[in-house]
This record gives structure tokens, C-alpha cells and sequence, in this order.
């Protein structure tokens, strides 16, 4: 499954200021890709779980169950994209 992300314009965080003071931009680069690679492989065992609308039958909860269900993956899919977006900072060559 390709995940489809925000764009990086619906994020408006700071990005780091990569510089011979700071962090070293390979060992930011390492951090940021291990982190996506977890979270990409979170959102793909959350979309994995078995998911129906029988199991909210009796309670008629089917509704507002997935909306939750929505709303927590387009969270973690911000998510991903805010890291896509440090991958992207980490990789460019100084000005």
C-alpha cells in the first residue's frame, strides 16, 4: 500500500537549522529515517487490523468508531509527513 501524506504546506513547523555547531546532518538524517520507517510500518499493521462493522453492531457505535479510526491515521499520516519534511531539510545541501 503507498500511503498517501499531506502536503509539507499543511505543516507549518520549523524545520532545524542544520550547522557546523548543531547536529551532524547524517546523524539527523539516520534518526528522522529510522523514526519514518517505524511509523510507516506502524500505519501499516494499524491498517492491517481487522476492522468491521459488525463488532459495532449492538451498540450502534459503527459510526463514531470509524471516524476515530479516520481521524488517528490522518494523525499519523501528519506525522509522517512532519518526518518526511525533516528527511528533506537533512538531505539538502548547504546554501
Amino acid at each position: 500500500m503507498v500511503f498517501q501524506t499531506m502536503t509539507p504546506n499543511a505543516l507549518l513547523a520549523p524545520l532545524p537549522v542544520i550547522h557546523s555547531g548543531g547536529t551532524h546532518r547524517d546523524c539527523l538524517h539516520e534518526d528522522y529515517l529510522r523514526a519514518h520507517h517505524a511509523l510507516y510500518e506502524a500505519i501499516h499493521a494499524f491498517d492491517q487490523i481487522e476492522f468491521n462493522q459488525r463488532d459495532y453492531h449492538l451498540n450502534g457505535s459503527w459510526n463514531d468508531a470509524l471516524a476515530h479510526r479516520t481521524h488517528a491515521r490522518t494523525q499519523l499520516l501528519k506525522v509522517l509527513t512532519y518526518l518526511e519534511m525533516l528527511l528533506d531539510n537533512a538531505v539538502k545541501p548547504k546554501n
